[in-house]
Order: structure tokens, then sequence, then C-alpha cells
């Protein structure tokens, strides 16, 4: 499977400049990740294109939850989802709540919630 970019922290310091640490992640260490954690679990992607790729994102979340580290939530930007599409997307297993961009093709964003 492919490394994903993910944002694995981001620390406000006394100045108030966030400092956000992003590194490319292969599903053994994004479980790394999460196990280190017990609170809500959120993946943030930069989808580029949610048509194009929804299949390998349910093939990337079946292997999450093989490893017991299915997101709860998971927010996509730059979904490329139209009013004709949009529901026709969603992940199985989560609600999906979208906003798709109007003048252009490009855009938009969703939200999977584990439902």
């Amino acid at each position: 499977m492919d490394k994903l970019p993910l944002c694995l922290s981001g620390n406000t310091r006394e100045s108030d400049e966030i400092d956000v640490e992003c590194q490319y992640l292969d599903i053994e260490n994004l479980c790394k990740c999460k196990n280190q954690r017990t609170d809500l679990n959120v993946l943030h992607l930069n989808i580029r294109s949610l048509p194009s790729k929804f299949d390998k994102m349910k093939l990337f979340l079946e292997e999450l939850q093989k490893k017991n580290t299915k997101p709860d939530v998971i927010l996509l930007c730059e979904t490329w989802l139209s009013e004709r599409n949009g529901e026709l997307f969603n992940m199985p297993g989560y609600i999906l709540t979208e906003k798709h961009s109007v003048n252009n093709r490009s855009g938009g964003v969703c939200i999977h919630c584990m439902c």
C-alpha cells in the first residue's frame, strides 16, 4: 500500500506559532501512532479526487480495520465531488456529510463519521 502524508502533531508554542510535524506513513507506522493515543482518532487527507481514489481509500480503511485502527472521523479535502455524484462515495460504516464546489470541478470537502 502506498504511503500517505499524515499530520501527526500540532503543538502550539508560547509564541502561538503552530509546529506541525508531517510524515509519510505506511499502515504499520500509522497503527503504531494510533496505539499511542486513546482519544478520538481522526484521519485527514487531501484526496485530490475521491472518485478516482475511492477504491484505494476503501482498501486502505479495510487494512486499518484489520489492525484495529479504523479512524472515528475521516476528513477529506479536494474531493472533486459534485451535486450529481456526492452520495455515491460514502465509505462503508460511515455517515457522509459533504460540501461540493459549485463553480469548479475541483475543490470540495467531506466528513465521514463512524456510525
